[in-house]
């Protein structure tokens, strides 16, 4: 369920208030991304909080299912490269990816979450 813009069973850590368009998401879908690595301890990558770095993101998948949620769902984040895509649809990264398994698969629990989504 959502309440107030946030999904009630993700963990919820507020992102930068100003790495975000002022444009309210229309949610038409998800865009899922690769985080191009891995997250011990569910970390969250630093240029989600850099100042100097543009780039933020709703969600962060993590292999065993667990969900960081950055921004409400009404939020347009920094991750989708285009003003279109980033103000359509909700912005995912997912753990995993890194070298040399570029084109990884979600597990099975990452998967049950990115459909819970």
């Amino acid at each position: 369920m959502i309440v107030q813009g946030f999904l009630d069973w993700a963990e919820r850590v507020d992102g930068p208030a100003n790495k975000q368009y002022p444009d309210v998401n229309k949610g038409i879908g998800l865009a899922c991304h690769s985080v191009v690595g891995n997250l011990p301890n569910h970390a969250i990558p630093g240029r989600f909080f850099d100042p100097n770095d543009q780039a933020s993101v709703m969600f962060i998948l993590y292999k065993d299912g667990h969900v960081i949620q950055m921004y409400p769902v009404t939020s347009s984040t920094w991750t989708s490269g285009s003003y279109g895509a980033n103000t359509k649809y909700w912005a995912m990264e997912a753990e995993g990816g890194g070298a040399p398994n570029y084109g990884e698969l979600l597990t099975g629990p990452a998967e049950e979450s990115f459909i819970r989504i």
